[in-house]
């Protein structure tokens, strides 16, 4: 995903001495980038990790390709996430897994990483995970874990001819305890997450329901949710971020704020947003609540015409007035919406 980049023109009246700023590499510095970034970690690695393989799918021209997804059951306690992508070959695996901000992604749209952290998301749940590269009829195996210094490192462990197809294979342990294990969390959040995949991954491990949003009413890049949490959400990338209403001045954009309360998903183009480095929410600078404003003066015109078509293809007079009040006249569901087009 591009970035959107402010450029600066400095006007400078003298030369003075100067310095730029750089990152020491210490052991606190990858806590707070792999481990302090989240608040909810499993649900963190299993997004990052998910959005990493459907990414690589699309370099390789297999996005209409499943990747597997394995979740943790206490027969095989352990995630793990196999793609079939474009692979890396070992110099690639050596720099990407150990250069944070390092992302060949970042000059395309068409996917949906590119800030260079999603790849160690896993150090936010545990110390350790394998990296299995399979490239170019090579298979190999690495170990990323934490030394003695509690600084990552990640190193080659094995490499072995294969017949397999390219892609990569990350997967790590997950806690097992019989009264204590983190089983129905990795469940929970993975049918979260996957009910905006547009292709669903092939699960094994454990079985789960993941179960879309049903509407009441759909336009174009958008729809009003019939039951779930309260509010709208971003959907971009198959990610789903809420929309922070109070981020929107209510006195110049009050239409804005009405249709924000209501239940909506939105659908926004990869780039149109900017987020956070956790990827757990939008950031809102300028570029990102321009689009949203601009998504729901285009919501309230299609909104417009939606309403316009339910009540011209009813059926009898009673029935177009039913349609009528439902939709122009809600204090639920519909609500906000409801109040910007009536």
């Amino acid at each position: 995903m591009k970035l959107n980049n402010k450029v600066n023109n400095i006007e400078r009246s003298a030369d003075f001495e100067q310095s730029n700023y750089t990152i020491e590499a210490t052991a606190k510095a990858f806590s707070i980038l792999s481990d302090q970034l989240y608040s909810n970690k499993v649900r963190a690695v299993i997004r990052e990790l998910s959005t990493n393989a459907y990414d690589s799918h699309v370099d390789a021209g297999k996005s209409d390709t499943p990747f597997e997804v394995h979740l943790p059951s206490s027969m095989e306690p352990h995630f793990a996430i196999r793609d079939y992508g474009t692979g890396l070959d070992h110099s690639d695996c050596m720099h990407l897994y150990t250069t944070y901000f390092r992302s060949n992604r970042t000059d395309s749209n068409d996917a949906v990483g590119c800030m260079g952290l999603g790849s160690k998301s896993p150090f936010a749940y545990s110390d350790s995970f394998t990296v299995e590269s399979f490239f170019n009829g090579e298979h190999r195996t690495y170990n990323a874990y934490k030394n003695e210094e509690d600084e990552p490192v990640f190193a080659l462990l094995n490499t072995q001819p294969t017949s397999e197809p390219n892609g990569l294979k990350v997967s790590f342990p997950v806690t097992s305890h019989t009264h204590d294990n983190d089983f129905d969390e990795f469940i929970e959040e993975a049918e979260d997450l996957y009910k905006f995949f547009e292709v669903q991954p092939k699960i094994s491990g454990q079985s789960i329901e993941v179960e879309p949003d049903e509407y009441l009413i759909e336009g174009d890049g958008w729809a009003v949710r019939k039951r779930g949490t309260y509010g709208a959400y971003a959907i971009m990338g198959q990610v789903s971020y809420p929309i922070d209403v109070d981020q929107f001045d209510n006195n110049k954009d009050r239409e804005t704020c009405s249709i924000l309360r209501t239940n909506l998903n939105i659908t926004f183009n990869i780039g149109e947003l900017s987020v956070t480095p956790s990827r757990e929410s939008l950031s809102y600078n300028k570029h990102t609540t321009a689009s949203i404003i601009k998504r729901c003066e285009e919501i309230k015109d299609n909104a417009e015409k939606v309403a316009e078509e339910a009540v011209s293809g009813a059926d009898t007079l009673w029935d177009a007035r039913l349609s009528y009040t439902s939709i122009t006249k809600s204090s639920g569901l519909l609500g906000g919406l409801a109040h910007a087009i009536s």
